[in-house]
């Protein structure tokens, strides 16, 4: 059936099957950059939690967030020219959260490469 999908989409709308991924997985990955849970995600989507974490891994290259962050990555990201001066102030304000911060800052400039190429398609 997905194979049936994909031709479809190439076939009416020039959109091949990494663009389809990606179009069928945007909000996923929007929610995982603003820092909400797998469990989060799943609650308000109604998607399967292993569905959220293959979306995450092949767009991200990690299992999504075990719980909500304490801090908005997507809120945070355009205030700071670097990841240093990123991690610097979030870790400071988020002890304990070393690795979500320094995770979060590659997924949101994962993201900001995606949502170009999602609206392309637009």
């Amino acid at each position: 059936m997905w194979k049936n999908i994909a031709e479809f989409y190439k076939e009416n709308y020039n959109i091949d099957l990494k663009g389809l991924h990606l179009l069928c997985s945007f909000d996923v990955l929007e929610m995982i950059a603003q820092g909400n849970s797998n469990e989060s995600i799943n609650e308000r989507l109604g998607l399967d939690i292993d569905e959220i974490v293959k979306i995450s891994n092949h767009f991200y290259g990690f299992d999504g967030w075990k719980e909500d962050l304490r801090f908005l990555p997507m809120l945070q990201y355009p205030r700071y020219t670097n990841k240093y001066a990123y991690s610097q102030v979030l870790i400071q304000a988020n002890p304990g959260y070393e690795l979500e911060v320094l995770t979060s800052w590659n997924v949101v400039e994962k993201f900001k490469k995606l949502e170009k190429e999602f609206y392309k398609y637009d």
